[in-house]
């Protein structure tokens, strides 16, 4: 279970102008009172893991276009897409998260760089470049690389695989169960010029 001290100091971590979802509760907020706040809020994730229930407040977000080049000439290539969801939730998901990170750490292949804590594209630009140098130290040698890129990786993954994979590298089952409602039922609110001009279910 959680601690008082644990969710404390997830929220003292917080930034505190970091942007606000659909509750519109301030980060500066759950910072500066965040010893007044970490007893209910730890009892509110506490009951949330041990009844395998999000509260669908949490599952709301409110999606931001984003545009990645200025100015954006195609909306499918040229805008992001930013999911806003409710501090409070944020600051749930990361205790989540350093629990689910220290549980497969061991499990992780040591070439994967993506999402993974503490590195970068450096990282694996370092690892390539050894790998090719050493690949090519023979008389005519060479080497030949095939490069993958899948658009809105993230998007593709099926959510029962992705379950059955964490199931495997030994999560509890009322974290796995937590984790499946975390990730159905979600209610995305289209936000432009600060009006809400779509709900997607």
């Amino acid at each position: 279970m959680i601690s008082v001290c644990t969710t404390f100091k997830a929220l003292e971590s917080v930034k505190a102008n970091k942007a606000t979802g659909p509750d519109n509760i301030p980060a500066w907020v759950l910072r500066n009172y965040a010893n007044v706040l970490a007893p209910p809020l730890t009892a509110i994730f506490n009951n949330s893991l041990s009844e395998g229930v999000l509260p669908m407040e949490w599952k709301m977000a409110n999606v931001i276009p984003l545009p990645k080049t200025s100015p954006p000439v195609s909306i499918e290539k040229d805008i992001r897409p930013i999911s806003l969801t409710p501090i409070a939730a944020k600051v749930f998901e990361s205790i989540i998260m350093k629990w689910v990170d220290e549980t497969i750490e061991g499990e992780i292949d040591a070439k994967q760089f993506g999402g993974i804590s503490g590195t970068s594209t450096t990282d694996v630009l370092v690892e390539l470049v050894h790998m090719w140098y050493k690949a090519t130290d023979k008389l005519n040698a060479y080497v030949r690389v095939v490069m993958l890129d899948f658009r809105k990786a993230f998007d593709l993954i099926n959510h029962h695989l992705l379950l059955d994979k964490l199931q495997s590298y030994g999560l509890p089952a009322h974290i796995l169960r937590w984790m499946a409602t975390f990730l159905l039922g979600r209610a995305l609110f289209e936000i432009c010029d600060r009006y809400c001009v779509s709900v997607i279910q």
